[in-house]
């Protein structure tokens, strides 16, 4: 259902209480429009850095999409541009969807024709993905969709406050991880004044032969960490 200004007003004020009690206390991005955040995007496998490159994100507007007043978060970095829209919704911060024009950044291919990829992805308006389902309390779980393959099945899971550094200061952040049934796991650590502060992707990828040895053996991860942001 549209949600109307005076809805999203109030919304916004009980996410920005300072009442102490951790069942109000949210933890989301500041939605203002202008906020913008610059990360340092790294890939690694089996340690080896392989591919680093900066990115910023700004919330740009609002734009209705499926009936929703969403948000607009504007990504770009070295070889992408493009727009995620997000929505509140009965206490849940949902992704509604996304476009991005541009290049995967992992080959390093030197005409990067070859390498174009366009991401227009908009969700059912009764089956966005939750990326927060308010209020964070510690041990919390709840199921996320994932459209492009739904077999991957995903579980996010509240863990508990702890303190993060990275190159923009020390936050204390709520920490969020997330499991699939393929193996992959993710780690989200959330500041309710800041937002995003430092995302980790980590999963194994292990090959066996008919006989069981291993063949390929290969962990794979990616960091994102706030490097400055401007309100």
């Amino acid at each position: 259902m549209k949600q109307t200004s005076l809805l999203f007003t109030l919304l916004i004020i009980i996410f920005y209480s300072c009442n102490n009690n951790e069942t109000s206390v949210e933890y989301l991005y500041p939605t203002d429009i202008g906020n913008n955040w610059s990360y340092k995007h790294e890939r690694y496998i089996s340690d080896s850095l392989i591919f680093d490159q900066d990115i910023t994100i700004e919330v740009i507007g609002r734009k209705e999409i499926n009936g929703y007043d969403c948000l607009i978060f504007e990504e770009q970095n070295e070889t992408k541009k493009g727009e995620r829209y997000y929505t509140f919704s009965e206490n849940k911060f949902l992704f509604v969807g996304r476009n991005y024009y541009g290049f995967s950044p992992i080959f390093h291919l030197p005409n990067h024709q070859s390498n174009l990829r366009i991401e227009n992805e908009l969700f059912p308006a009764d089956s966005c993905p939750v990326v927060y389902d308010y209020p964070l309390v510690n041990n919390k779980t709840w199921e996320v969709i994932n459209h492009s393959n739904l077999e991957v099945k995903r579980i996010k899971k509240v863990i508990g406050d702890t303190s993060i550094t990275v190159p923009a200061g020390t936050f204390l952040c709520k920490h969020i991880h997330t499991t699939d049934n393929m193996g992959g796991a993710f780690h989200e650590f959330i500041n309710k004044e800041i937002g995003l502060v430092k995302k980790e992707f980590l999963y194994t990828n292990i090959l066996t032969d008919y006989y069981g040895d291993i063949v390929y053996n290969k962990k794979y991860r990616f960091i994102d960490v706030l490097e400055e942001y401007n309100f």
